[in-house]
């Protein structure tokens, strides 16, 4: 569980499962992610290590990053990439995504030498739920359109949880730009918090991604089939040839629900303190926000395509990334030991 078999056997007959259930009959609770985590790690012990980087603000449920790697309880000296997925509570689809990407990098490491050369020459860190108790509290109720889409945070300070007023939008949250995105009303779906980095979740994100120093990363939404790169209305990112590329042909690689054509490409908006904005303005690393499917939850069927094709796209992701690189030190002609230091390519 959930693996590539993970809706083997669902109902996707809605006629036969109650208007309150059908969301939830093929996505998983947050305590069977755990589970999942758990068993998966004791499978591959040397192609999985798995760290606790934080713990949610309110309920101080864990948050979870999976390392794939060929030594993956090493500090190798390889390019970091990053994948997360449920900043939003209502989005499930993309921790399940994240999911199966684990489990295909780790299942067919031995058999596909495709697979084999990104685990061995890559750490892929996966974070497949941002958001465990905004998660669990929209499973817990068994919520309805539109379900919810914070955290708990108790903004009014009264110990007891009340989804008027409470909560922050975790992608809203990231500390660049964060005064000139999202709402200052506690009450909006799109409350930033009080300061950048208000919340526990975000500072585990944004510490995890500066110490490993991610180069590039997908972060994982619902809904609209479309990719979202860095940025649009703000001063032209150094980068976006490149980056407008990469998104481009990423794009390209994951078809539409309707199978007759491709998810569009849109800029962000580069005042907003989004994960991805933070990922550029702050460590330079292309990174993108994935929008996947056409609703928040998705039928059976509809979830197998949208798994199946954003697969297809994040193997592209990663070859690309694998593919253009400048890797290697600056160090000190003396003493041997790195030294901070910018590198000038001519041309560019």
């Amino acid at each position: 569980f959930p693996g590539a078999s993970a809706f083997a056997g669902v109902n996707e007959n809605p006629k036969k499962q109650s208007t309150r259930n059908a969301p939830y009959s093929h996505f998983p609770r947050l305590d069977s992610i755990y589970k999942w985590i758990e068993k998966l790690q004791q499978h591959y012990p040397t192609l999985l290590a798995v760290e606790r980087i934080g713990s949610s603000s309110s309920l101080g449920l864990p948050l979870y990053a999976l390392k794939i790697s060929d030594d993956a309880k090493a500090e190798e000296d390889e390019s970091a990439v990053l994948f997360s997925a449920i900043h939003h509570a209502r989005e499930p689809v993309g921790g399940v995504l994240c999911m199966q990407l684990v489990e295909k990098l780790l299942s067919d490491y031995h058999e596909n030498e495709t697979i084999r050369q990104l685990v061995d020459e890559l750490e892929i860190w996966v974070v497949p739920v941002v958001n465990p108790e905004g998660y669990k509290y929209v499973f817990d109720n068994r919520l309805t359109f539109p379900w919810w889409r914070k955290n708990l945070r108790d903004n009014d300070h009264d110990g007891i949880f009340n989804p008027v007023i409470d909560g922050v939008d975790l992608n809203r949250n990231y500390n660049y730009n964060w005064q000139q995105g999202g709402e200052d009303n506690p009450a909006s779906w799109f409350f930033r918090g009080t300061k950048p980095v208000s919340e526990n979740e975000i500072v585990a994100m944004q510490s995890l991604a500066l110490r490993e120093n991610v180069v590039a990363g997908l972060s994982f939404h619902s809904y609209g089939e479309v990719v979202l790169y860095p940025w649009g209305n703000f001063y032209a990112a150094p980068d976006q040839d490149l980056i407008y590329d990469i998104g481009q042909k990423l794009a390209s690689h994951i078809r539409k629900l309707s199978g007759s054509s491709t998810y569009g490409l849109l800029p962000l908006n580069g005042r907003v303190g989004q994960s991805s904005v933070w990922m550029y303005g702050r460590l330079r690393a292309i990174d993108y926000i994935v929008e996947l499917g056409d609703e928040y939850f998705a039928n059976a069927r509809d979830t197998r395509h949208i798994l199946a094709e954003a697969l297809a796209g994040v193997e592209y992701f990663l070859q690309r990334v694998l593919g253009a690189q400048l890797r290697g030190h600056v160090v000190d002609g003396r003493t041997g030991q790195p030294v901070v230091a910018e590198i000038l390519v001519k041309g560019h």
